[in-house]
């Protein structure tokens, strides 16, 4: 198991609810996006070698905010 699902089963945990919920997958990764922050070059600067990384990109680009929502 990858550190970051099983990060993702501890939150859902603690919370009682899903952490990120979404229809299809462009809703999950959105709401991904939401709280974790959109990929960028200034966090992740090889993200853009990735695949249809350009087709893809949130807009808009949303600041990360884990802190404000699993700190409470």
């Amino acid at each position: 198991m990858r550190v970051c699902n099983g990060s993702c089963v501890l939150g859902e945990l603690v919370r009682r609810k899903p952490l990120f919920t979404g229809a299809d997958e462009l809703q999950q990764l959105m709401a991904i996006s939401i709280v974790c922050g959109s990929p960028s070059t200034a966090v992740w600067p090889s993200v853009v070698h990735l695949p249809r990384f350009y087709t893809i990109k949130t807009r808009p680009q949303y600041q990360r905010r884990l802190r404000s929502e699993f700190c409470e």
